[in-house]
């Protein structure tokens, strides 16, 4: 460092460093990746107080409550290896805040044991996609899969509290080990009633809305959600 001198050769201040900034460093990196956590945290608040707002104001208004009713069809070509026969939700309908078990009963028919396969979920919500994720086939039944003959396939996911009530709908997409031939697909059409918006614990070790909402890992999309609601009450 060095310091700046007057004319008369007084000091004007304080030594200063002529080192070059460490945005390039290791130090600046991590600072950088603090300023970019902390935007993406506040955008991601920002979406969920507005779907929360909108939630409520939905509720203070008196809008209807969907019916229970659990239906569910087939989305292949009816050449899949197995065969769903029936799907089942536990609780039916399901209440924001508490675990939802998809339940399909199925068989196989493909002649051939089935080692290992994936499975690709879709949540809709008005027609937008709002939860995707891929799971191990062999993490909701027992493997490897029989040559021929009937299988159980149970799915559980948590439904956060602040999810909008109303109708939705689920894709299971299940395919052989990684690649692409198709084990079987469904679509499930399901409710979730109204749960305990307002009864969430903060502080104290308690989850706040936006660790509810997105904690799992981001398989929730409160932006694609938010823009749903929306739409759907236009």
């Amino acid at each position: 460092p060095f310091i700046a001198a007057s004319s008369n050769g007084k000091s004007l201040g304080a030594p200063f460093h002529t080192t070059a900034p460490h945005h390039n460093t290791a130090a600046g990196l991590e600072e950088r990746t603090r300023i970019s956590r902390r935007r993406m945290a506040t955008n991601t608040n920002k979406a969920t107080t507005v779907l929360v707002v909108v939630l409520l104001a939905l509720l203070a208004a008196g809008a209807p409550l969907p019916s229970s009713a659990t239906t569910w069809k087939s989305c292949g070509d009816g050449s899949e290896p197995i065969t769903v026969h029936d799907v089942k939700l536990t609780p039916d309908p399901v209440v924001g805040g508490n675990d939802a078990s998809f339940n399909v009963a199925a068989s196989v028919v493909s002649g051939a044991p089935i080692a290992a396969g994936s499975i690709t979920v879709d949540i809709k919500y008005a027609g937008a996609e709002i939860a995707h994720e891929h799971v191990d086939l062999c993490d909701t039944t027992t493997c490897p899969l029989p040559a021929e003959g009937p299988i159980a396939i149970t799915y559980t996911k948590n439904i956060p509290p602040f999810i909008p009530p109303g109708k939705y709908t689920i894709e299971f997409h299940a395919t052989i080990g990684e690649g692409p031939g198709v084990l079987f697909c469904i679509a499930v059409d399901f409710t979730v009633a109204i749960g305990p918006f307002l009864g969430t614990k903060q502080g104290d070790g308690g989850a706040t809305p936006n660790e509810l909402l997105l904690g799992d890992g981001h398989f929730w999309k409160a932006e694609a959600m938010q823009a749903a609601l929306v739409a759907e009450q236009k």
